[in-house]
């Protein structure tokens, strides 16, 4: 995630746990400081400070010209801070806060002062905020870039924000809330376009590597397991602009039922009886894991809700053993439930 210095000369980057910094012209060796998880976002001041998103730990930041990473804008327990921007003046840090790594599009725009630690909401609802030298805010909601007037001065909108473009890339695998934009002091916009969901097939692959296609309709698949059957395929189906489904297939026809939409619904978890469908959902706001019977009218129900976002990874061979993890950007945890 390369992002550059203010005058274009030194250009910044993650790697193996340090922000690096260097010339561009390679004149000089680079630097670094210790970042150890991916960042969410980051941007180079015109402080001469680079400001680096981190997630859960808030805003942090490390002077170009020496010395060490410190603290400059904490959150509270299950929020995630992405996306600093410094305002003129260098006194004001934009940056997003969401709930949950699936709820960017509906993350609070703040302005955190770095001088006295006050904070203020500028903005419900959008993810990657920038300062245009126009003055005007843009954000990301729900891959569409929006603008709306904005005081730097008063930290305060302005009328209502008005779509500039659609189909703008985010984040979809590591979920730290990016969004491919930026926009230059002169006001020329650069942006990577999303793509477009794929139709694939699924098929089965034998040693040899001799495939046979299933009898299953092509559609934008991501993910897809068997039952312990091996007669039945649970698979995820994107669904634009940010959701996804979930659905079981048998292997020999293409109809199945479908067992979750509505919003993001991935990761799923056979039971070892092929009876239940363990899943992580973000219907109530975070990804808890959900379970559903598969032959059955039931409606889904919670197993897993704690603060942050949990998917399931796996189920023991006796049913007593539930096996998630528990993620934030750059990082997951393993827990078991009974």
């Amino acid at each position: 995630m390369p992002f550059l210095s203010p005058d274009g000369e030194q250009v910044a980057w993650w790697e193996a746990g340090r922000i690096h910094w260097s010339p561009i012209d390679g004149s000089a060796p680079p630097s670094s400081a210790r970042f150890p998880t991916r960042p969410t976002g980051a941007t180079w001041g015109k402080d001469g400070f680079l400001y680096v998103g981190r997630g859960r730990e808030g805003i942090w930041r490390v002077d170009s010209r020496g010395g060490e990473p410190e603290s400059v804008a904490e959150v509270e327990e299950g929020e995630l801070a992405d996306g600093p921007e410094l305002l003129p003046g260098e006194e004001w840090l934009l940056f997003s806060v969401a709930r949950s790594m699936s709820g960017w599009d509906e993350a609070r725009i703040v302005a955190h002062s770095l001088a006295t630690g006050e904070r203020r909401v500028v903005h419900d609802g959008g993810r990657e905020v920038r300062y245009a030298s126009s003055g005007h805010l843009l954000f990301v909601r729900q891959g569409v870039l929006l603008g709306v007037p904005f005081d730097a001065r008063s930290l305060s909108v302005r009328g209502t924000p008005r779509p500039l473009l659609e189909g703008i890339a985010t984040s979809s695998l590591d979920h730290t809330g990016a969004s491919y934009y930026d926009v230059s002091d002169a006001g020329t916009l650069v942006w990577a376009p999303a793509p477009l969901p794929e139709r694939v097939s699924l098929g089965l692959v034998d040693l040899e590597g001799n495939v046979e296609r299933l009898p299953i309709e092509p559609r934008p698949f991501t993910q897809a397991t068997f039952s312990p059957s091996n007669r039945q395929i649970a698979a995820v189906v994107t669904t634009p602009p940010t959701g996804s489904e979930l659905w079981v297939y048998p292997v020999d026809r293409s109809g199945g039922p479908l067992l979750a939409t509505g919003g993001v619904n991935r990761e799923p978890v056979w039971s070892h009886d092929g009876e239940l469908v363990y899943f992580a959902s973000d219907r109530s706001g975070t990804l808890d894991i959900w379970r559903r019977r598969v032959n059955s009218s039931e409606e889904p129900e919670v197993v897993v809700e704690r603060i942050g976002d949990q998917v399931p990874s796996d189920v023991s061979q006796d049913g007593r053993w539930l096996y998630f993890t528990e993620e934030i950007p750059g990082n997951r945890d393993l827990y078991r439930q009974s």
